[in-house]
Protein backbone atom coordinates (compact mmCIF):
# COMPACT_ATOMS: atom_id res chain seq x y z
CA UNK A 1 0.00 0.00 0.00
CA UNK A 2 2.99 2.52 0.70
CA UNK A 3 4.71 2.08 -2.62
CA UNK A 4 1.51 2.70 -4.02
CA UNK A 5 0.87 5.90 -2.41
CA UNK A 6 4.17 6.94 -3.12
CA UNK A 7 3.63 5.78 -7.08
CA UNK A 8 0.88 7.72 -6.93
CA UNK A 9 2.29 11.27 -5.12
CA UNK A 10 4.79 11.17 -7.43
CA UNK A 11 2.77 10.56 -10.43
CA UNK A 12 0.47 13.47 -9.21
CA UNK A 13 3.14 15.74 -8.48
CA UNK A 14 4.91 15.27 -11.60
CA UNK A 15 1.62 15.36 -13.73
CA UNK A 16 0.39 18.27 -12.16
CA UNK A 17 3.49 20.69 -12.45
CA UNK A 18 3.71 19.63 -16.23
CA UNK A 19 0.29 20.83 -16.98
CA UNK A 20 0.89 23.60 -14.97
CA UNK A 21 3.81 24.83 -17.02
CA UNK A 22 1.43 24.74 -20.29
CA UNK A 23 -1.53 27.14 -19.29
CA UNK A 24 -1.62 30.29 -20.43
CA UNK A 25 -4.34 31.40 -17.66
CA UNK A 26 -3.09 31.86 -14.19
CA UNK A 27 -6.09 30.53 -11.97
CA UNK A 28 -5.72 27.26 -14.38
CA UNK A 29 -1.47 27.22 -13.57
CA UNK A 30 -2.82 27.97 -9.98
CA UNK A 31 -5.57 25.19 -10.05
CA UNK A 32 -3.11 22.39 -11.32
CA UNK A 33 -0.38 23.73 -8.80
CA UNK A 34 -2.91 22.92 -6.34
CA UNK A 35 -3.12 19.44 -7.45
CA UNK A 36 1.00 19.03 -7.07
CA UNK A 37 1.21 20.28 -3.97
CA UNK A 38 -1.37 17.40 -2.75
CA UNK A 39 1.22 14.73 -4.42
CA UNK A 40 3.43 16.05 -1.64
CA UNK A 41 1.25 15.77 1.47
CA UNK A 42 0.14 12.15 -0.22
CA UNK A 43 4.08 11.24 0.45
CA UNK A 44 3.80 12.76 4.22
CA UNK A 45 0.65 10.29 4.57
CA UNK A 46 2.59 7.39 3.19
CA UNK A 47 5.83 7.89 5.66
CA UNK A 48 2.97 6.80 8.56
CA UNK A 49 5.09 8.76 11.25
CA UNK A 50 4.46 11.21 13.65
CA UNK A 51 7.23 13.70 11.52
CA UNK A 52 4.93 12.81 8.51
CA UNK A 53 1.85 13.53 10.01
CA UNK A 54 2.80 16.84 11.39
CA UNK A 55 4.30 17.81 7.98
CA UNK A 56 0.66 17.72 6.22
CA UNK A 57 -0.89 19.65 8.97
CA UNK A 58 2.07 22.26 8.59
CA UNK A 59 1.98 21.82 4.80
CA UNK A 60 -1.09 22.70 4.33
CA UNK A 61 -2.19 25.22 7.28
CA UNK A 62 0.41 27.53 5.31
CA UNK A 63 -0.62 26.19 1.68
CA UNK A 64 -4.37 27.43 2.72
CA UNK A 65 -3.70 30.54 3.59
CA UNK A 66 -1.27 31.87 0.49
CA UNK A 67 -3.26 30.00 -2.03
CA UNK A 68 -6.45 31.86 -0.67
CA UNK A 69 -4.50 35.15 -0.44
CA UNK A 70 -3.52 34.16 -4.28
CA UNK A 71 -7.29 33.04 -5.85
CA UNK A 72 -8.40 36.06 -3.63
CA UNK A 73 -6.08 38.67 -5.93
CA UNK A 74 -7.37 36.85 -9.00
CA UNK A 75 -11.06 37.78 -8.04
CA UNK A 76 -10.07 41.62 -7.36
CA UNK A 77 -8.26 42.29 -10.42
CA UNK A 78 -10.16 43.60 -13.40
CA UNK A 79 -9.20 44.72 -16.79
CA UNK A 80 -9.86 48.44 -17.05
CA UNK A 81 -12.20 48.87 -19.76
CA UNK A 82 -13.69 45.82 -19.19
CA UNK A 83 -11.75 43.82 -22.00
CA UNK A 84 -11.21 40.95 -19.82
CA UNK A 85 -14.86 41.62 -18.56
CA UNK A 86 -15.27 37.72 -17.55
CA UNK A 87 -13.01 37.58 -13.84
CA UNK A 88 -13.46 33.47 -14.29
CA UNK A 89 -10.85 34.68 -17.50
CA UNK A 90 -6.90 35.26 -16.08
CA UNK A 91 -4.48 34.77 -19.10
CA UNK A 92 -0.97 35.62 -18.23
CA UNK A 93 -1.26 39.14 -20.28
CA UNK A 94 -3.98 40.50 -18.06
CA UNK A 95 -1.76 40.96 -15.41
CA UNK A 96 1.59 42.66 -17.71
CA UNK A 97 2.57 46.07 -16.14
CA UNK A 98 -0.15 45.30 -13.11
CA UNK A 99 3.13 46.46 -10.82
CA UNK A 100 2.50 50.53 -12.63
CA UNK A 101 -1.14 50.17 -12.11
CA UNK A 102 -2.12 48.16 -8.93
CA UNK A 103 1.49 48.50 -7.42
CA UNK A 104 -0.18 47.38 -4.01
CA UNK A 105 -2.27 43.99 -5.07
CA UNK A 106 1.38 43.29 -7.61
CA UNK A 107 3.29 42.96 -4.62
CA UNK A 108 1.49 40.93 -2.69
CA UNK A 109 0.72 38.60 -5.63
CA UNK A 110 4.44 38.10 -5.73
CA UNK A 111 4.72 37.49 -2.69
CA UNK A 112 2.26 34.41 -2.47
CA UNK A 113 4.08 33.49 -5.64
CA UNK A 114 7.05 33.27 -4.46
CA UNK A 115 5.83 31.47 -1.04
CA UNK A 116 3.71 28.85 -3.58
CA UNK A 117 7.43 28.28 -4.95
CA UNK A 118 8.79 27.69 -1.85
CA UNK A 119 11.43 30.93 -1.65
CA UNK A 120 12.46 32.00 1.96
CA UNK A 121 11.67 33.28 4.18
CA UNK A 122 7.76 33.13 2.88
CA UNK A 123 5.80 30.59 4.56
CA UNK A 124 5.89 27.27 2.52
CA UNK A 125 9.30 27.10 2.03
CA UNK A 126 9.27 25.76 5.66
CA UNK A 127 6.27 23.80 5.38
CA UNK A 128 8.24 22.22 2.28
CA UNK A 129 11.96 21.96 3.88
CA UNK A 130 10.19 20.16 6.92
CA UNK A 131 8.21 17.82 4.80
CA UNK A 132 11.25 16.92 2.56
CA UNK A 133 13.51 16.51 5.81
CA UNK A 134 11.00 14.08 7.35
CA UNK A 135 11.23 12.25 3.55
CA UNK A 136 14.97 12.10 3.95
CA UNK A 137 14.91 11.40 7.85
CA UNK A 138 12.62 8.21 6.64
CA UNK A 139 15.24 7.13 3.93
CA UNK A 140 13.38 7.75 1.01
CA UNK A 141 16.36 9.96 -0.55
CA UNK A 142 15.08 9.10 -4.40
CA UNK A 143 11.25 10.21 -3.48
CA UNK A 144 12.64 13.25 -1.70
CA UNK A 145 15.03 14.12 -4.93
CA UNK A 146 11.80 13.72 -7.26
CA UNK A 147 10.09 15.98 -5.26
CA UNK A 148 12.33 18.61 -4.77
CA UNK A 149 12.81 18.48 -8.89
CA UNK A 150 9.18 19.34 -9.00
CA UNK A 151 9.31 22.34 -6.42
CA UNK A 152 12.08 23.55 -8.82
CA UNK A 153 10.16 22.73 -11.86
CA UNK A 154 7.20 24.62 -10.16
CA UNK A 155 9.48 27.47 -9.50
CA UNK A 156 9.46 28.61 -13.68
CA UNK A 157 5.45 28.68 -13.68
CA UNK A 158 5.38 30.84 -10.50
CA UNK A 159 8.41 33.36 -11.71
CA UNK A 160 6.10 34.11 -14.84
CA UNK A 161 3.56 35.38 -13.35
CA UNK A 162 5.87 37.43 -11.80
CA UNK A 163 7.68 38.54 -14.64
CA UNK A 164 4.54 39.56 -16.60
CA UNK A 165 3.46 41.67 -13.68
CA UNK A 166 6.81 43.38 -12.79
CA UNK A 167 8.60 43.38 -16.13
CA UNK A 168 6.23 43.21 -19.13
CA UNK A 169 4.54 46.41 -20.61
CA UNK A 170 0.73 46.64 -20.23
CA UNK A 171 -1.20 45.72 -23.14
CA UNK A 172 -1.87 49.11 -25.15
CA UNK A 173 -5.07 47.58 -27.20
CA UNK A 174 -7.12 47.15 -23.70
CA UNK A 175 -5.63 49.11 -21.19
CA UNK A 176 -4.00 48.38 -17.63
CA UNK A 177 -5.40 46.12 -14.81
CA UNK A 178 -7.43 47.72 -11.71
CA UNK A 179 -7.52 46.19 -8.02
CA UNK A 180 -11.60 46.47 -8.36
CA UNK A 181 -14.15 44.66 -6.81
CA UNK A 182 -12.85 46.02 -3.51
CA UNK A 183 -15.05 44.20 -0.80
CA UNK A 184 -13.98 45.10 2.24
CA UNK A 185 -14.18 40.84 3.46
CA UNK A 186 -12.27 40.03 0.45
CA UNK A 187 -9.43 42.88 1.71
CA UNK A 188 -9.49 41.16 5.14
CA UNK A 189 -8.88 37.79 3.40
CA UNK A 190 -6.16 39.19 1.00
CA UNK A 191 -4.45 41.16 4.25
CA UNK A 192 -4.41 37.83 6.61
CA UNK A 193 -3.13 35.70 4.19
CA UNK A 194 -0.24 38.13 3.21
CA UNK A 195 0.51 38.90 6.79
CA UNK A 196 0.59 34.76 7.77
CA UNK A 197 2.70 34.48 4.79
CA UNK A 198 5.15 37.57 5.43
CA UNK A 199 5.52 36.21 9.14
CA UNK A 200 5.85 32.66 9.48
CA UNK A 201 9.71 33.25 10.03
CA UNK A 202 8.27 34.87 13.50
CA UNK A 203 5.96 31.74 14.48
CA UNK A 204 7.50 28.68 12.41
CA UNK A 205 8.70 26.72 15.40
CA UNK A 206 6.06 27.22 18.02
CA UNK A 207 3.65 26.21 15.27
CA UNK A 208 5.72 23.31 14.71
CA UNK A 209 5.96 22.34 18.11
CA UNK A 210 2.14 22.62 18.97
CA UNK A 211 1.28 20.62 15.90
CA UNK A 212 3.91 17.86 16.61
CA UNK A 213 2.86 17.87 20.56
CA UNK A 214 -0.67 17.28 18.78
CA UNK A 215 0.16 14.81 16.76
CA UNK A 216 1.99 12.43 19.55
CA UNK A 217 -0.70 12.61 22.14
CA UNK A 218 -3.35 11.49 19.61
CA UNK A 219 -1.21 8.12 19.11
CA UNK A 220 0.81 8.85 16.36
Amino acid sequence: VRDTIIALAVITTTMANMMALVQKDVKRMLAYSSISHAGFVLVAIALDSTKGYASIFLYYGLFMFTNLGAFAILWVSRHKYNIHHDRFHNPYTKFAGMIKSSPVAAVIMAIFMLSLAGVPPFSLFWGKLYLLSAIVDSGWYIVALIMALNSAIAVYYYLKLIVYMFLKEPDLNGGKVVYANRARSLEFVIGIAAFVTITSVFYIDPLLSFITDLVGASGY
